[in-house]
Order: C-alpha cells, then structure tokens, then sequence
C-alpha cells in the first residue's frame, strides 16, 4: 500500500496518496514508513503551491526528515530542486516587477531576467508566457514607427514612393511581431507598382483591339510577364482576342473554299466554318453562310438526283443537323432512298432468264444421258 502511495504521489495525485496512506494499518511495524511518507505528502503539497512561501514550507517540512531514516537522501534531493525553484520564483518576481515600469528597456531587462529560469523549472511555463508577451510588447514598439513611415511615404501614390515604402517595411524581419502585417503592406504595394507599370501596355494592347488588330494586341498583352498583378486579366484578354483571331480567320478560309462552288467545296466550306468558336464575333456570320452554303448544297443534290440517286443522297447527307436545310434535306434524302428502292426492284424483275450455253456440243443417248452432239447451224437456204 504504501508503494501504491508512493506511485501516485509521484503522478501528483495528492489525495489519493493521502487516502492510501490513512488505510495502512498502524499495527503492523510502519510505524516510521508511515510517518516518513506523511513527511513527504505534507511538504509536496506545500511545494506544489509554486508559491515562494510554499516552497520555503516544504523544504522545512523535509528537513524534519533525520539522516537515520530511509527517505533522508530522497528529501535532501527534493530540498536542493525546492531550493533552486526558490531562486526561480524569485527571478519571475524580479522580472514582473521590472515589466511593470512599462518601457522598452525595462521590458528588454525583464526578458533578459525571466530568461535565466531553467527549462525543467516548475517556474518555466509561467516564464515562458510572460516573456512572449513582453517580447511582442517590445517588437510593436520598435517597429510600429518603421511600418507608420513606410505607410506615410505610401501615401504619394507614385511608383517611386511605394517602391521606397517597401524598402522601409523591409526593415522589419518577416518573424518579429508586426512581420506579417509588414509582409502584407509589402505584397500590396508590389502589386500596385506592377499595376503602375503594366496598365499602359494592357491599355495600348486593347486600342490596338478595338481597331480590329488582334494580332498586334496579343503581342503586347503577352509582354506582361507571369505572376504580376495583371497577368491573369491580360491572359484573359488574350484568350478573348485569339478566339476573335480565330474565329475570323477560319470564316476567312471558310468563304475562300466555298467560292469554288463544287459540291465537295461547299462541304468542306461548312466543316470549317462549323470550328468558329462559339464565343467569337464571327460565329453569327459563320451560321449564317453555313445556311446559305447548305441550300446550295441541297440544290447541287436536286441536280444530281437526275443522274444519280446515290451521289445526291450522300450530298444531302453532309448538310449539318444546325442548318436550316437539314430538314429540307432529310425529306428529299428518305424520298430518294425510296425511289432508289423502286428502281432496284424493277431492275431485278426485268432481268431475263439467263440460258445455259454448254462449252461443247453434247448429244443424248439412250440413258438419257448428255452426250458429245454436234450443233449444225441453219443453212442460209431454209
């Protein structure tokens, strides 16, 4: 039980020690084992306080330990970490106090003190804290005038001054308090000197549009390089301007081709003309000529149905489902099937019996066989 005791004093379970100890029975020849571990229970909740009078307890407690007991060397241990807790105590005491006078310097000198508590201090969390709040308070007070300068010569406006502001926030290191608000300030003003920079070629670039020079516009907007501020609204415009390009040049090479007015010319026409993107300027026209070249389609196929049903049915069949002759076409298309059909039929019926013509004159015997007969033709006489 008393082991048990010992286990979870160890883990700080304070009364459960105390529990465990007030059931071992007094009759058994503890005695002096359980006074020893009421030593120990009495001075850890006294050191436990973290106070400076508590700690001062405790190791006057563990000082009533004789050197004659079991536990001696175990609590003269506990006196020197007690000991030493004192001198952390004191030096946390000693650090607040000097914050509270509230400048730089003392604040520094408070750090500077606090940081002289060991890491495996009982003392080092409270340390800890307080010197990262004393150590923020200091790094707003340094560089709060650093980052107000730099927001001052901002203000002009000028590609010149926001590049100087940027020189000015850059003195503060990314990792001290107001780095990530400097690093903000910084990234803004950046992007307003690219926007300083590259709005005049973004505004050539859309004049050089707006006179139907899409080529020249691209060339321009492209010189905007990636990962400025207007990249990703230049890359647009390019995008907008090569579909137009494209789109012009395709209904170009469309209208170029079917001006050879052949059936085959119109199709491959209406092909081209069908890849006009759907968002260019040219898509209308490009629709409405794929209309137009399809009537003339459909009329080459009337034409052609007097001489060949199938040649005109494959015609018909390139008109494209979007065109206006579509319908149109699909009529005359099932129309001449059917015809082709009739004719079919007709062909088939009218076809003579085809007569057997032996390789060599035969003759019939007796059997009833085919024999070799020799076939004599009329003289001119009879």
């Amino acid at each position: 039980m008393l082991s048990v005791g010992e286990d979870l004093l160890a883990n700080r379970q304070l009364s459960e020690a105390q529990a465990m100890l007030n059931a071992v029975p007094r009759d058994v020849g503890l005695e002096e084992d359980i006074e020893d571990f009421q030593i120990f229970v009495t001075a850890y909740q006294q050191a436990w306080t973290g106070n400076l009078s508590g700690l001062e307890n405790a190791i006057n407690r563990m000082k009533s330990l004789g050197r004659d007991r079991a536990g001696y060397s175990s609590g003269q241990q506990l006196i020197v970490i007690w000991e030493a807790e004192i001198l952390d105590v004191a030096l946390l005491t000693q650090a607040r106090q000097r914050a509270s006078r509230g400048s730089t310097a003392d604040l520094s000198a408070a750090i500077s003190i606090a940081g002289r508590i060991s890491r495996q201090s009982a003392q080092w969390d409270d340390a800890a804290e307080q010197i990262g709040d004393w150590r923020v308070r200091v790094e707003t007070a340094q560089d709060r005038p650093i980052l107000d300068r730099a927001d001052q010569i901002a203000a002009a406006g000028s590609a010149d001054s926001l590049r100087a502001a940027i020189q000015e926030a850059k003195k503060i290191p990314s990792a001290r308090t107001l780095g990530a608000e400097a690093d903000r300030r910084i990234a803004t003003w950046t992007s307003r000197i690219q926007r300083i920079e590259d709005q005049p070629l973004l505004d050539q670039a859309r004049q050089r549009a707006s006179r139907g020079d899409r080529a020249g516009a691209i060339a321009i907007a492209a010189r905007i390089g990636e990962g400025r501020s207007l990249y990703d609204t230049a890359q647009e415009d390019i995008d907008r301007w090569q579909t137009q390009e494209t789109g012009r040049q395709r209904l170009g090479e469309a209208t170029n081709v079917a001006a050879r007015g052949d059936a085959q010319s119109l199709s491959n026409a209406i092909g081209i003309a069908s890849r006009v993107p759907a968002n260019s300027d040219s898509r209308a026209s490009a629709d409405s000529q794929i209309d137009r070249w399809s009537w003339d389609l459909l009329q080459l196929s009337e034409s052609e149905a007097l001489r060949n049903l199938d040649t005109a049915i494959t015609l018909a069949g390139q008109i494209p489902a979007e065109a206006e002759a579509y319908e149109p076409a699909q009529i005359r298309i099932r129309d001449w099937q059917q015809a082709q059909r009739s004719i079919d039929e007709a062909n088939r019926r009218a076809a003579p019996t085809p007569a057997v013509t032996p390789d060599e004159p035969v003759d019939i015997e007796g059997d009833n066989s085919l024999t070799r007969l020799e076939l004599i033709a009329p003289s001119s006489s009879q």
